[in-house]
């Protein structure tokens, strides 16, 4: 469902699952045999990766929604204004400090998310491009092993995404 994964997200979301779209018809337009069999066992795990991107965009709308919960305009404005007032309790200011320190760490967790997701959708169209070239222009001795590695990487990269949502109890 599109609805849940953020806007700012749908771009890299679309190219992940176009991705995957086009490395599947591509191998669907191979004669069939050994080759297209290669190419659709790489589809799957083209497949795999972008469903785990998508995933992973729904569960960061989870952060957003956390994020959102903490006014993290009204906290910066808070803390900002009790900075520039010279008669303000230490205690206060320090309270109000560790408040928006820790709603920044939240916003910087969801930018990284993001960041992380665009860099793992290249990664996939650069994976794809590879095994598409390993497969058609050396059909015989294709490395679908390193390719195959690639994608595996991939993969991780968007578990261990996943596990740092965990950690952050937003998800479930």
């Amino acid at each position: 469902d599109r609805a849940s994964v953020p806007p700012r997200l749908l771009p890299v979301v679309d190219r992940a699952v176009g991705c995957a779209h086009r490395f599947r018809g591509l191998a669907w337009s191979r004669p069939a045999g050994p080759i297209q069999d290669r190419m659709f066992a790489v589809a799957h795990r083209v497949d795999a990766v972008a469903i785990a991107v998508f995933r992973t965009a729904s569960r960061a709308a989870q952060l957003d929604a956390v994020a959102a919960t903490l006014d993290p305009e009204g906290v910066t404005a808070r803390y900002k204004e009790l900075r520039r007032r010279g008669d303000v309790d230490p205690d206060l200011l320090a309270s109000h400090k560790a408040r928006f320190e820790s709603v920044q760490r939240i916003l910087n967790a969801r930018d990284a998310i993001d960041g992380e997701l665009e860099v793992l959708e290249a990664q996939l169209e650069a994976a794809v491009a590879r095994g598409t070239e390993l497969l058609v222009v050396d059909p015989v001795g294709g490395d679908r092993v390193a390719t195959d590695a690639d994608l595996t990487a991939i993969d991780d990269e968007l578990a261990t995404m996943a596990a740092a949502l965990d950690e952050l109890a937003v998800l479930d």
